[in-house]
């Protein structure tokens, strides 16, 4: 949270992190992957790197409760499950 970064070192270093993060984890072009993280720097990562790699970012209130998690988790997008980031 201290950090503060240039534009150049955010999308071209912790983007490309975060972008090589999401395919260690399997994400896929063309899948929702549901972002539940509060306005902070690593959000913004995270959208940017989901585009990237051609994922679908899906963001979700941070504050949302256990049967609003489960809702978007039974959620499809062009006949796909959402994942939880």
């Amino acid at each position: 949270f201290g950090h503060k970064y240039t534009y150049k070192e955010f999308l071209y270093e912790l983007v490309p992190h975060y972008a090589k993060a999401f395919k260690n984890y399997w994400v896929k072009p063309n899948e929702p992957v549901v972002i539940a993280l509060p306005n902070v720097i690593a959000t913004q990562a995270a959208k940017f790197a989901l585009n990237e790699i051609g994922a679908i970012p899906v963001m979700a209130n941070p504050l949302s409760n256990e049967d609003e998690f489960g809702r978007y988790l039974s959620l499809e997008v062009d006949g796909k499950n959402l994942e939880l980031c």
